[in-house]
């Protein structure tokens, strides 16, 4: 019957370690067949040798989930390198990629979805980016105003992810593309099979190593791969930990978290996310205190308001209370906004009008009681103080303040303006339209369709904003549907607006001329 085989049987066993140096070794034996605990027996070392005890003893059957369990199962899993809660969102550079099927030998093998980083309180306190923690960099989504909400939800999910089991320890090249992090690339020359890393997915981030006393110890690099989802609705992962040069340049490989992980899906499904989940969808959130010069051009109509808030107090916090506008437009109209007025009287008391109140004071800067005071409601429903009568002022014009105007009749007639009292509050409405506008969500062209669709002589508007600071940014809308416009920002794209918001951001600014009722919630 040819050569017999011998069958060699090797019980597992562990070997315990006290502190004086002694050993004692504990062999593992066969599941009882009514699964109540497993067979085992003693083995003494004392003596240098090994010499088992005459006797066999039944451990629970818990004990096949500690000792013979496999080594992953006494790993805790990390999928980056340990943050704390009070820096964990503290990162530079965020990059969520997708693997690039296109891409030939000169291209990246990944696509960029989003970079951003985050800014910190003490770089945004009293200024534009006040409220935005984090800056869209290095990538197309420039002038775009990310999603604070949702990068919050990525970050929680990199720092704090359900982790389902360590998959493999010190994984071989095979573990990696059976988890879909890696694929085959040829053969060596012994036929045996090449592999490169090669994840559905890759998150790669800076991340700030600091001292107990918060100072700087080193900046390092996490790249974590990430495969396609499995079967279970999860992903695997696998992490390199990288040294940051002083240029803030990826360096050298520090050294890898060797394992592969299986992680809950809802803690990574922002690798899935597109552009639109990223960014805010209100695209106009400037506060108005920051804003210097709007313009509207739709080709046959041109509007411009530049915008004075030298004169408003911000020395405690940002205000735009006595924000000035003057606005002109291609219709011919050139209107300069009531911000208040100030008059003596011949009594030389001192008269104080603005949008709302009217108070008088005495030369010592003592509050006046005024007789003929009253309040009203102007048109825009807010209620003013009014005068019944008039203010006779030193040089002897009249002046009377009604709920919507305040009327300067001077001796020379030629002189006499009349003021609309609430045309800043107008203008205040109209800026309103601008906030409310949302993007209501992605819109991929291909290069036909945008050679087509994105000219100038499908633009419906441009906008440009300049802020305080100098920044300007252009926004351009491409009519798409006689609903969708295409919206760009900075030259960058991807997403849809309304046409009809659109359209009102220009009927609302020849309603600011014509003095009419704006309601930044109506369509238009």
């Amino acid at each position: 019957t040819g050569e017999q085989k011998t069958y060699e049987y090797t019980p597992a066993y562990y070997v315990l370690t006290d502190t004086s140096g002694n050993q004692y070794k504990v062999i593992i034996g066969d599941l009882m067949v009514t699964g109540a605990g497993y067979y085992v027996q003693y083995v003494d070392m004392s003596t240098g040798e090994e010499i088992k005890r005459d006797a066999v003893y039944v451990l629970s059957a818990d004990f096949g989930d500690t000792m013979l369990a496999a080594v992953e199962e006494f790993v805790t899993p990390e999928i980056s390198y340990p943050m704390s809660t009070n820096t964990y969102f503290d990162v530079e550079k965020f990059y969520v990629l997708n693997k690039n099927y296109g891409a030939d030998k000169d291209e990246s093998p990944y696509n960029a979805t989003v970079c951003f980083s985050y800014v910190d309180l003490s770089l945004r306190e009293n200024t534009i980016l006040a409220h935005e923690p984090y800056t869209f960099t290095g990538y197309t989504l420039d002038g775009f105003t990310p999603s604070g909400n949702n990068i919050d939800i990525c970050l929680q999910g990199v720092y704090d992810p359900e982790y389902v089991k360590v998959i493999k320890l010190a994984p071989a090249d095979e573990d990696f593309a059976k988890c879909g992090l890696a694929v085959q690339k040829g053969t060596d020359k012994d036929g045996n099979p090449k592999y490169e890393m090669s994840a559905e997915y890759m998150i790669t981030f800076n991340y700030d190593i600091l001292d107990d006393n918060g100072e700087l110890v080193q900046t390092i690099n996490n790249a974590i791969y990430v495969s396609a989802k499995n079967e279970n609705g999860n992903y695997y992962t696998y992490t390199e930990i990288y040294s940051v040069d002083k240029k803030g340049n990826v360096d050298e490989l520090m050294y890898p978290i060797d394992m592969i992980i299986e992680v809950a899906g809802h803690s990574l499904d922002f690798v899935t996310w597109d552009s639109y989940e990223w960014i805010n969808d209100k695209f106009v959130n400037l506060n108005i205190a920051f804003c210097d010069k709007i313009v509207l051009d739709t080709g046959k109509y041109k509007a411009e308001f530049d915008l004075d808030n030298s004169e408003s107090d911000s020395s405690e916090n940002i205000s735009s209370s006595a924000i000035k506008i003057h606005g002109k437009d291609s219709a011919g109209n050139d209107k300069h906004t009531f911000s208040g007025l100030t008059v003596y009287d011949q009594s030389g008391n001192k008269w104080v009008i603005t949008e709302t109140t009217l108070n008088c004071y005495d030369s010592t800067g003592k509050q006046i009681s005024i007789s003929t005071s009253s309040y009203a409601y102007n048109d825009l429903d807010k209620q003013v103080r009014i005068m019944s009568d008039y203010i006779l002022t030193k040089d002897g014009s009249k002046i009377y303040v009604s709920a919507n105007e305040v009327k300067v009749e001077a001796l020379d007639p030629s002189k006499s303006v009349t003021y609309l009292r609430y045309d800043t509050a107008l203008f205040r409405n109209f800026y309103t339209t601008l906030i409310y506008a949302t993007i209501v969500n992605s819109y991929e062209l291909t290069e036909a369709e945008e050679a087509e669709k994105i000219t100038d002589a499908n633009c419906m508007l441009t906008m440009t904003i300049l802020d305080t600071e100098g920044t300007q940014t252009e926004y351009r809308f491409y009519r798409l549907t006689s609903r969708k416009a295409y919206i760009t920002i900075n030259g960058n794209g991807g997403f849809y607006v309304q046409c009809d918001r659109v359209e009102k951001f220009v009927s609302d600014a020849q309603k600011f001329f014509a003095n009419q009722i704006i309601e930044p919630s109506d369509k238009n």
